[in-house]
């Protein structure tokens, strides 16, 4: 039997199951949860295509739980492809960073949301080429101008904001509070805590 070591009483049996399989996958059908946690890179986002098809045949909202630096561009396009074709509704709630590739992930959703505590983050990418051939180096600059192009436009259009309002965030590497976010329309909400359990009525 397969035991899990928590806080408190240990899991065993299906419940520590469930949890191993779902750190294993990065989801949980049962929840219709998609977890990315990691930088962004074409096997995520392979896993996530058969992950999020699978998850889409049958009727329900699907939630992805997003905590990313960002990472590549190839991938991050995959993801927000995926998520766009989807058949469902697609909530993304976003935790700690929602970075670089990932801020563009995070529109991709049907409602958007962060924790209170997220960063988001807009900036320009990065290219190593290296002692690259020049006409190789000026066909990557080409690339590079079309693809910030489509980066900008797709998080305006979503935000409903104008090109060069979010050109200017890019353009000088803008990290922003969910408050500011929200105020953009970068996100749709802002996750709420918890109350504190009331100290009334305890002894000192």
């Amino acid at each position: 039997m397969r035991t899990v070591k928590v806080k408190g009483p240990e899991l065993t049996g299906a419940g520590a199951e469930l949890i191993c399989n779902i750190l294993k996958s990065d989801c949980d059908f049962s929840e219709r949860t998609i977890y990315l946690n990691d930088s962004i890179d074409m096997d995520m986002a392979y896993r996530f295509k058969i992950t999020l098809e699978r998850m889409d045949r049958s009727y329900g909202d699907i939630r992805i739980v997003l905590m990313s630096p960002g990472g590549g561009e190839p991938a991050g396009w995959s993801i927000y492809d995926c998520i766009r074709e989807a058949r469902n509704v697609v909530k993304i709630d976003g935790y700690g960073a929602v970075w670089s590739m990932a801020a563009l992930v995070m529109q991709a959703g049907s409602f958007r949301r962060m924790a209170q505590s997220c960063r988001y983050m807009l900036h320009a990418g990065s290219m190593e080429l290296g002692n690259d051939d020049q006409r190789n180096v000026m066909s990557a600059g080409i690339e590079c101008q079309i693809q910030n192009k489509r980066y900008i436009q797709a998080i305006a259009t979503r935000a409903g904001r104008t090109y060069k309002e979010v050109w200017q965030l890019w353009n000088k590497e803008s990290f922003l509070s969910a408050a500011k976010a929200l105020e953009m329309g970068f996100i749709d909400a802002i996750i709420p805590y918890n109350e504190f359990p009331s100290k009334k009525g305890k002894k000192k």
